[in-house]
């Protein structure tokens, strides 16, 4: 079994190194698709890392809706933040461990948008 360190490092540091390859500032990524393992530990360090990158963010997790569709949610996750982006609108979810820090996670219930269509959308997963 593997378990990330407690405090997001590795989190951290891809997040960064992804937004680096991208020529993207993290304000924007208006939509963070979160992988939330559904593990004390594993949320945790993901929320911290999404808070240290990203400052507070709109949050979504497939799996919170669907459950972990294991294999596929790579896919499943990258075509909803797709699709997302492409009609300006965010999925309400409820993320599991990532409300324990309120601070860091909006959580979205209801339906909020992207940034205006003639400005740029991104999404991260």
């Amino acid at each position: 079994m593997t378990a990330p360190a407690t405090d997001g490092s590795g989190q951290i540091s891809a997040m960064r190194k992804a937004l680096a390859q991208a020529r993207l500032a993290p304000e924007h990524i208006s939509h963070i698709d979160t992988h939330t393992t559904g593990t004390p530990v594993g949320d945790v360090a993901e929320t911290h890392a999404i808070g240290e990158v990203f400052g507070r963010a709109t949050v979504t997790t497939l799996k919170a809706a669907l459950g972990d569709p294991f294999g596929a949610a790579g896919a499943i996750e990258a075509l909803m933040a797709v699709q997302s982006a492409k009609h300006g609108v965010i999925p309400p979810t409820r993320p599991p461990r990532l409300l324990l820090c309120p601070a860091l996670a909006r959580e979205t219930n209801r339906l909020p948008a992207h940034p205006p269509a003639d400005a740029e959308r991104g999404a991260a997963l």
